[in-house]
């Protein structure tokens, strides 16, 4: 395109040009004008513009001019002669490039220069106006002054009148040409008219276009505003009655531990029922070792009176042979009778002891009625424990209904939970909690570079401190080395002296004098080298002072510190032993639960070893007496058979009568015998009936032990259930609650690291947007320039080849004046044309990988390095977050972690570093911040899709 160079005109030197009905007619005579120097092919002669009209035509370039340029009825615009068409110069000034508004992002191209169309039109119609109004003015002043000069011709004849004649003709020359032009214009002025409605119409329609799209974005953001804030206030209710239940539950554990405590209780009283039973029955095994002894003593009985029925027997037989002898001799008759007498008598002790033998009989078989009374009652009791049993089962049975609806409860959760991270309000919640996390880590590292920046210093003032030590013990070495030579030299000074007192000669005086003199500036030098030694420790001294002050209050805000780290840890101690003595009383728990078990068989092994003692002694007394009844009446039949053998022997024993009456005397000794062992027999039964009631009381009272140890079971038998219960209940809530902590913090760190993400492309995008921002600007000023002297340079030519044309009053001429203005408007469409082209490549042509980069190789070098800062604090917040992902879910995800690639590790320079680069420097730290930010991007991307993969 042709260069066009401004040059600007004093207008007060334009009467020095020749007098033409297209002279400039300046109005502002004070200010300087600019005129539009046109290139060498167009600044020519209107002769040579006749000839080069085709080649300069096809070079030319026109565009819309601007309104700050263009403004109507300003001082500042000059015109050539009266002509509508004459060339219109204005200043052009800079400060228009600069106040240029930017275009709406709305409107087109085409709407642009539709407007701007406009404004240039409405601009030329109303100058257009005023030229005719001023034009219309001279002629009404020339026609009053011909009037005049037509009534002085009559009366006067002179040469005036004819110059006067001459200039009229061509006034009137000029008033019909004026008279033409302005026919023309007027048919302008309509064109224009009509094109201005037809452009304000349009201009109205895109205005109404452009309400209607405001609009219907404000409706739109309206619409999704309510919303989000329906969804907000939904998850919010939601989120508070999960907070209600929680609550509700947090109580009822609280109720389930004071009831644990008060079962507690209630099992130590029952430990001390159980011991005192211990006790008791303790008691009971020496009653039965004492049933034992009695035992025996029975048994002893019962062997003597076996015996007594053997001396039966021989008396029997004594008095068959009496019988025998009674035929013998009558006299025996009285001692046959006495006999009898005994005989009725051991007969009645006889039946005195079986009545006895009943009576233990009878008591027997009450001890086994009541033996089966306690069986009818541990039977009830059995049916009892079945209840109860049948009641655990149904308490099960409601518990596993709650586990459902707690299984329910935790879906609904996850459910919302979902809605959640969903939701917008929720995610700027978690970034708000992700910004105070970073604050409290960026906190935490702070004092941790604060630490190891006051431990270096300390480390440093501990090395000064040494330094400082060392060098004070050479200064004290320097200082006695300095002293002893001080000495030295005040010892040769008094040998010295002592020479020049010996020797008189001047010579030698002159060498002691200055032997003297060097000795005294050798010693003045070393006492300032003393002095200086001094000032340097008590410098070192107050150094020393001022970094023990400054290490002690190091050591004051690192004992802080660690009183800090120290309650972080005691508050995670805390928390540990809080599950440590959870799982100490569960523990607990299962141990008591295994005693009460243990205690609960052995006390039902007692009572089946308690029943088999009584109902041995039932069958062994049973078994007993019926044996004896046997043999005595198999003895009865015997001994009447020997009866009958003694009366057919009596005739055979009458010679035996002399040595039964020797034997008689031996015989009542032996009678005296038997009835004292009789009445002892009675004492010892009686003796036995006493301890048989002394017994029946034991047994009660081990009755009464009895019962009270069974309730004790059955009582402790529901407190294991309900241990049970709770210990079920709590494990299980416990487990949830791990499970749910586990899965919330993973899905924190996830979400933490795709808000990293987002930041990421979010800050890639803003600075991409910075950019693009500067560079529109830059682009639109740019083209507001071209536009401008395009527009100068292709109206100025055009109104230099219509001008040179309308000289030459030609047909043909007129002809080649429309062939001009229709090329002319074909250069404005064309123009129009090239700059919608050009505006088209450049949103367009761009490659989106390189975005970033292109875009800020022309922006400033401030701009590129705040670019890289907010990219390099991005990249380093997203790895901080992919570390700690990491660190929290090795154990989990390990098999799927070992198959991911290293983190890539960023390459760029300290942000300190680059506010000293250049800008090629700056933008070479950009495209490896680029890089880095690419390969972060693929990490996250393939770890997310892993993690997907895996849920």
């Amino acid at each position: 395109m042709a260069s066009v160079t401004e040059t600007t005109v004093d207008t007060t030197n334009l009467d020095d040009h020749i007098r033409s009905p297209f002279q400039l007619s300046t109005k502002s005579k004070d200010k300087s004008v600019k005129l539009v120097s046109l290139p060498q092919n167009l600044a020519t002669s209107p002769t040579q513009n006749n000839n080069e009209s085709g080649s300069g035509s096809r070079d030319l370039l026109s565009s819309v001019s601007s309104t700050d340029s263009l403004e109507a009825g300003s001082p500042r615009t000059s015109s050539f002669g009266a002509s509508p068409f004459s060339l219109n110069i204005k200043k052009v000034s800079k400060s228009s490039v600069g106040s240029t508004t930017p275009l709406s992002p709305i409107l087109s191209p085409s709407s642009l220069s539709s407007a701007t169309t406009l404004t240039n039109s409405q601009d030329k119609i109303i100058e257009i106006q005023k030229e005719v109004n001023s034009l219309k003015k001279e002629n009404e002043a020339k026609d009053a002054k011909l009037s005049s000069s037509l009534k002085s011709i009559k009366q006067f004849w002179s040469p005036e009148l004819k110059k006067e004649r001459a200039a009229r003709k061509e006034e009137t020359e000029k008033c019909l040409i004026l008279k033409e032009k302005y026919q023309i214009a007027n048919s302008q002025i309509e064109e224009y008219k009509n094109a201005l409605e037809d452009l304000e119409s349009e201009f109205k329609s895109q205005q109404k276009n452009i309400q209607d799209l405001n609009e219907k974005v404000k409706n739109n953001h309206e619409e999704t505003t309510k919303d989000h804030q329906d969804q907000l206030e939904k998850l919010r209710t939601e989120v508070r009655t999960k907070e209600d239940e929680i609550f509700v539950l947090t109580k009822t554990l609280e109720d389930l531990e004071n009831e644990y405590n008060s079962q507690e209780d209630q099992l130590k009283e029952k430990n001390k029922c159980v011991a005192e039973l211990e006790h008791i029955l303790t008691d009971y095994e020496q009653k039965l070792e004492d049933y034992d002894h009695c035992k025996r003593d029975l048994e002893k009985a019962v062997n003597a009176v076996q015996e007594q029925e053997i001396d039966y027997q021989m008396l029997k037989k004594e008095y068959d042979e009496m019988k025998s002898v009674h035929s013998e001799s009558q006299a025996n008759e009285e001692e046959v009778q006495r006999l009898q007498i005994k005989i009725d008598e051991l007969e009645r002790d006889l039946t005195d002891q079986t009545k006895l033998v009943d009576a233990s009989d009878e008591e027997l078989k009450r001890l086994e009625k009541v033996n089966e009374e306690k069986e009818v009652r541990i039977h009830r009791l059995e049916e009892e424990l079945n209840k109860n049993e049948k009641e655990y089962d149904d308490v099960k049975e409601q518990l596993s209904t709650l586990q459902t609806a707690l299984e329910e409860i935790e879906t609904e959760n996850k459910t919302l939970q979902e809605k959640i991270q969903e939701g917008t309000i929720s995610s700027d919640s978690l970034e708000q909690k992700d910004r105070e996390i970073r604050n409290l880590n960026t906190k935490y590292e702070k004092l941790d570079k604060y630490l190891t920046e006051r431990e270096n210093a300390l480390e440093l003032c501990r090395d000064e401190l040494k330094g400082v030590k060392n060098a004070n013990r050479d200064l004290r070495m320097e200082k006695d080395n300095l002293e002893n030579q001080l000495f030295e030299h005040k010892s040769t000074v008094d040998r010295l002296e002592k020479q020049k007192d010996r020797f008189t000669r001047p010579k030698e005086d002159v060498a002691l004098v200055s032997a003297h003199n060097e000795l005294k500036a050798k010693h003045e030098e070393t006492t300032k080298q003393i002095q200086e030694l001094r000032g340097k420790l008590s410098q070192y001294d107050d150094t020393m002072k001022t970094k023990d002050n400054s290490i002690s209050a190091l050591e004051s805000s690192q004992s802080e510190q660690n009183e800090i780290i120290f309650g972080l840890e005691k508050q995670l101690e805390e928390s540990n032993a809080k599950t440590e003595q959870n799982q100490k009383n569960i523990e607990e728990l299962e141990k008591e639960k295994t005693t009460l078990n243990d205690e609960l068989t052995k006390l039902k092994q007692q009572n089946v070893t308690l029943k088999k003692p009584v109902e041995d002694i039932a069958a062994s007394a049973l078994s007993k007496n019926g044996k004896q009844g046997k043999k005595m009446w198999d003895e009865m039949a015997k001994k009447d058979e020997r009866i009958e053998e003694l009366e057919r022997q009596l005739k055979e024993k009458t010679k035996q009568l002399g040595l039964l009456k020797k034997n008689q005397t031996a015989e009542r000794e032996k009678q005296h015998q038997l009835v004292n062992e009789s009445k002892k027999v009675e004492q010892e039964i009686q003796q036995l009936e006493d301890e048989k009631d002394k017994r029946d009381k034991r047994i009660i009272m081990l009755e009464d032990a009895l019962r009270e140890s069974v309730t004790i079971a059955v009582e402790r038998e529901d407190l294991l259930a309900s241990h049970k219960e709770m210990y079920e209940n709590a494990v299980n809530k416990m487990n949830s609650t791990n499970s749910e902590y586990e899965r919330v913090e993973l899905e924190k760190k996830i979400t933490n690291i795709k808000n990293a993400f987002l930041i990421l492309s979010l800050s890639e995008k803003d600075a991409l947007i910075a950019s693009m921002e500067a560079t529109r600007k830059r682009q639109n000023e740019e083209l507001f320039n071209i536009k401008q002297e395009t527009l100068l340079a292709s109206i100025s030519e055009k109104d230099n080849q219509i001008a040179h044309l309308e000289l030459q009053s030609s047909k043909t001429k007129k002809q080649d004046i429309k062939q001009l203005k229709l090329e002319k408007e074909k250069f404005v469409e064309q123009l129009k044309a090239q700059n919608n082209n050009r505006m088209t490549i450049l949103s367009n042509g761009e490659n989106e990988n390189n975005l970033l980069i292109n875009e800020l190789e022309s922006a400033p070098p401030e701009q590129v390095y705040e670019a890289i800062r907010h990219l390099h604090n991005s990249t380093s917040k997203l790895e901080f977050y992919i570390e700690e992902f990491l660190s929290y879910s090795n154990e989990q995800y390990k098999k799927v972690l070992d198959d991911l690639p290293t983190i890539p590790k960023t390459k760029c320079k300290s942000i300190d570093s680059l506010k000293k680069l250049s800008k090629p420097e700056l933008l070479k730290e950009l495209k490896v911040v680029d890089v880095d930010c690419n390969q972060l991007k693929g990490f996250v991307h393939s770890l997310l899709d892993k993690l997907e993969g895996v849920a």
